[in-house]
């Protein structure tokens, strides 16, 4: 064979079909990965024409919609505040529609959590307050349809959640109760399974600022329950909802501590009811093409800015406090010895500190008799107790279960609370209002559940010259309080049974006869109309006696 043919052989080899589909793949490949790179490119790129800019505009709505969808859905209690931050980075203010969309879906699933999404709602909220209005007008829709459509579950998920807002916050008391009374009128099983759901998640928020306005419900669920106007089931529901309100909705909290996020001052609450026009802004839930997008953008940048920048100095703070607090504690633990008094000091701190990091009562007491206490030193826990339910903005009802047992418990403990009532009245005027409340409510959880004996009101004298006004604020909560937890019926023949009749002489005078309108007037004016009758007794047996001597 000669060199051409050798030459012309090879050349035959690359020209075959074989080769050339295999340069064909390869291009292919090539011109593929070039497309990707440029979509790539483009996608990076600042759209120039129209169309670009509206395909960018929408790719860039879908991908908020996707992180918004997942930083929802992966909130918790352990991560809240990580995904308040991260939420924040995101344009709120243009995916507001997706965000309340994305909660709402969210809290359907797991109601569980009302709480806690109800949380994110309420820290946004301080910052963009329309986030908050948008979530209440669509939960009002959304329950509205489910009881049209008697979707009794979705019904009482949507409760949950309205519940929750108005304890953050966000929503006002006014939706809530108007629901309330609405669902009354018609006191279906339905409809009353739907109340216990809402009184339980909202009762102790309810119970600190408009107790009086939901004490009629409250009333007239124990007479549905009394005269058996409803099934077994619900009888049962309503029941557990009056022992949880006995016992301060200890398991129903309005707001857990990790869930206080919020200063009262920052709080943005929406004053929207059942007659306020619905807007639900459905449109925000799909792309729309927006002309001044980039503008808008900038716009977002600052806020962000703002927003983020604001929650780091808070931050900052905190810790800042936090260290200031835990070296001034470490300089007294180092300095107590050389101080008069020290101990005393220290002991306080102690009971103090065990007293608010218990969960519950139960722990609560178990850890302060676990306290090793000299003699004498008993007499400083009864104090810290009382101190410490005073210092609260509302009462607890953790501070009445946890007194209750220890006087149950010991002797020693009932006398020293005995002891303390009589000095907390005598001083009551020192103590500014919220403290007169909360230990007029404290005390009338002891003589309620019988921890502490009725003859106490021994000391009590009913006139103008024996009481302050403080003490007749005290006295007023106390009495109201009482009466509301056992009712007027039992309230009247505990007051005026036998044994008691010589330590309410005080407070039912016979022989005085300013002293007894005194008491008859105080009786009347808070609203106890039923114990100022036998003062009226009084005043009339009085004057017949007068009138037989004068003759």
């Amino acid at each position: 064979m000669t060199q051409q043919e050798d030459d012309n052989n090879h050349s035959n080899e690359i020209n075959s079909p074989q080769m050339e589909e295999t340069k064909t793949d390869i291009q292919i490949n090539e011109e593929k990965e070039e497309k990707i790179e440029e979509e790539e490119k483009k996608k990076i790129e600042k759209p120039q024409t129209r169309k670009d800019r509206e395909e960018y505009q929408k790719q860039s709505f879908m991908a908020l919609k996707r992180t918004l969808n997942g930083l929802v859905n992966k909130v918790s209690l352990s991560n809240i505040k990580t995904i308040i931050v991260e939420l924040f980075k995101e344009n709120l203010v243009r995916g507001k529609g997706l965000f309340v969309n994305s909660v709402i879906r969210a809290q359907d699933a797991e109601p569980n959590f009302s709480n806690i999404y109800a949380t994110l709602v309420a820290v946004i909220n301080t910052k963009i307050p329309a986030i908050g209005e948008l979530t209440i007008h669509r939960i009002i829709h959304q329950f509205n349809l489910t009881v049209k459509r008697e979707e009794e579950e979705g019904s009482l998920r949507k409760l949950q959640f309205i519940a929750q807002l108005t304890n953050q916050q966000v929503c006002s008391v006014t939706l809530p109760l108007q629901i309330l009374i609405q669902l009354m009128k018609s006191p279906t099983d339905e409809n009353i399974e739907k109340v216990v759901t809402l009184l339980l998640n909202v009762g102790e928020y309810f119970d600190s600022i408009i107790k009086g306005k939901v004490q009629p419900i409250y009333e007239q669920l124990r007479g549905i329950v009394s005269r058996k106007k409803a099934s077994e089931r619900i009888c049962f529901k309503i029941n557990q909802l009056l022992n949880e309100r006995r016992n301060g909705f200890i398991n129903y909290p309005s707001v857990i501590e990790e869930l206080d996020l919020i200063e009262d001052e920052d709080k943005i609450t929406h004053t929207i009811d059942l007659t306020t026009p619905l807007n639900t802004m459905d449109e925000l839930n799909i792309f729309n093409f927006d002309e001044e997008f980039e503008q808008n953008e900038r716009k977002w940048e600052f806020k962000k800015a703002e927003i983020i920048g604001e929650e780091s100095e808070e931050e900052e703070e905190d810790n800042q406090i936090q260290e200031q607090q835990k070296t001034k504690e470490q300089t007294e633990i180092e300095k107590f010895d050389d101080q008069t008094g020290a101990e005393e000091i220290f002991l306080k701190k102690k009971i103090y500190i065990t007293i608010m990091s218990c969960y519950n009562f139960e722990e609560c007491v178990h850890k302060l008799l676990s306290l090793k206490l000299r003699e004498g030193e008993e007499k400083i826990l009864v104090e810290m107790v009382i101190e410490c339910c005073s210092q609260e903005k509302t009462y607890k009802k953790y501070y009445g279960l946890a007194s209750e047992r220890l006087c149950v418990l010991y002797v020693l403990y009932k006398n020293l609370f005995i002891d303390q009532f009589k000095i907390q009245y005598q001083t009551i005027h020192l103590k500014d209002m919220n403290q007169i409340r909360n230990i007029a409510m404290l005390y009338s959880y002891l003589f309620y559940s019988n921890a502490i004996p009725w003859e106490l009101f021994s000391i009590i004298k009913l006139t103008d010259d024996d009481t302050t006004s403080s003490s007749r604020v005290f006295l007023k909560i106390m009495f109201q309080n009482l009466f509301e937890e056992m009712g007027m019926k039992e309230f009247k023949e505990k007051l005026f049974s036998n044994e008691l009749q010589e330590s309410i002489r005080g407070m039912f005078p016979t022989e005085d006869k300013e002293h007894i309108i005194f008491a008859f007037n105080f009786f009347k004016g808070i609203g106890l109309v039923e114990l100022a009758k036998p003062l009226q007794q009084n005043y009339l047996a009085l004057k017949e006696k007068i009138k037989k001597e004068t003759d």
